[in-house]
C-alpha cells in the first residue's frame, strides 16, 4: 500500500512557528516511514517544498538538511499524461488546478490515502484515494 503527502505536511515539519501542526506532521511522517507503506510525494510537491525552503531565513546548513530530507520519500514524476488527467479531474471534481495535480499524482502512484489539509478530509477520488486531514480533530 502507498500513501501520498501534500506539500503542507512536509513544510509543517520544519516550521517552528506552527506549534500545533508541527508535532502532528512529525509524528505522522515518522509513523508512515516505520510502516509497510511506500510514502510518496510528487515532482510538484518537491518543487513547492524547495521553493519555500529557498525563501526561508534558515541558515544554509539547515536549508540543505531540509532539501536532503526529501530523499526519505518516493517521488512520482509529473508527466504530460498526469497534467492532462489532472486538468479533467479539476473540472469534474471542482477542485483547484494545483490540488487536482496532487490528487492525480497520488492516483498515478496507486496510493490509497492522500494526507493534506487543502482538500476535504474523507473525500474519495476515483473510488480508491481517500483524503485524510491529519490536523482535523478526531
Amino acid at each position: 500500500m502507498s500513501v501520498f503527502l501534500d506539500t503542507n505536511i512536509l513544510l509543517y515539519c520544519f516550521d517552528e512557528s506552527e506549534v500545533d501542526k508541527r508535532p502532528v506532521a512529525l509524528e505522522l511522517i515518522a509513523k508512515l516511514l516505520q510502516g509497510n507503506e511506500s510514502v510518496m510525494i510528487s515532482t510538484q510537491v518537491a518543487i513547492e517544498f524547495l521553493n519555500r525552503v529557498q525563501r526561508s531565513k534558515s541558515p544554509p546548513t539547515q536549508r540543505t538538511a531540509q532539501v536532503e530530507s526529501l530523499q526519505l520519500f518516493h517521488c512520482q514524476p509529473t508527466t504530460i499524461n498526469t497534467v492532462r488527467a489532472a486538468w479533467a479531474l479539476s473540472s469534474a471534481h471542482t477542485v483547484s488546478w494545483f490540488d487536482a495535480l496532487i490528487v492525480q499524482s497520488a492516483l498515478d502512484a496507486n496510493c490509497s490515502q492522500l494526507y493534506s489539509e487543502d482538500l476535504q478530509g474523507g473525500r474519495v477520488f476515483s473510488g480508491r484515494l481517500t483524503v485524510i486531514n491529519p490536523f482535523e480533530p478526531t
